[in-house]
């Protein structure tokens, strides 16, 4: 895991919603992943294990939103990398774990 899911973790943990282990099993379940300037990353991961995209997000150490920075889209940070057929195809957050 990275520096700022292990700092979102540790927020978490210390503030009481969940205890260590709760929460690492959590970040690894979802695969929580990390922006190069600090957002968590959320993927969107569909039945097939294939990821749509990812929807990143900030925090402050109190585990509240930092509503400083605006959430942003993988696909829309990589869009000049994107075939130019490229069509994003949403799929439900924690979906890969249905199945």
């Amino acid at each position: 895991m990275v520096w700022a899911t292990r700092t979102v973790c540790k927020s978490v943990v210390s503030a009481g919603y969940l205890n260590q282990g709760q929460m690492l099993a959590a970040a690894n379940s979802y695969r929580l992943g990390c922006s190069k300037n600090g957002g968590v990353i959320f993927w969107e991961i569909d039945d097939q294990q294939r990821v749509h995209t990812g929807k990143i997000m900030y925090y402050q150490s109190d585990c509240h939103r930092d509503k400083s920075h605006n959430p942003t889209w993988v696909h829309t940070l990589m869009n000049s990398q994107l075939p130019a057929n490229y069509e994003l195809q949403h799929c439900l957050f924690g979906l890969h774990l249905l199945f």
